[in-house]
């Protein structure tokens, strides 16, 4: 890839994110994501509950440290993005109401060694 491409990749990455990020906070919504394991080579499952035009924002938590994340299944109805390694969101497109799916891998640290777990997303959209 030369650097003109590299470049345009992450601008676009950042523009992304940012769109995601500079919600206003009250298009924030708490408690949005169902908690999940962290679980070693494996799939781990939550569930996304958010209204129409809101923003779930989700924080990752071990007991390591989180190496970092990679959208392997990427939403159809929304974006998903990331800030740093602990940190995503998903916010719907305008006007998308309904289900909506998307998988990350998450690699992190447990006892010195890295492994990744495959979290998968269902998201609901609500009016």
């Amino acid at each position: 890839m030369n650097f003109i491409k590299l470049g345009q990749a992450i601008r676009i990455s950042l523009i992304a994110i940012c769109s995601i990020y500079a919600v206003d906070v009250q298009a924030q919504v708490r408690g949005c994501a169902t908690s999940f394991r962290f679980c070693a080579g494996c799939d781990t499952f939550t569930t996304i509950s958010v209204p129409a035009g809101k923003v779930c924002t989700i924080r990752y938590r071990t007991t390591g440290a989180i190496f970092g994340q990679k959208v392997v299944v990427h939403p159809r109805g929304g974006i998903y993005g990331t800030a740093n390694e602990t940190l995503g969101a998903y916010r719907p497109n305008p006007g998308f109401v309904g289900n909506d799916s998307f998988q990350v891998d998450i690699e992190y640290d447990r006892s010195g060694q890295r492994f990744v777990t495959h979290l998968k997303a269902t998201v609901m959209v609500r009016p």
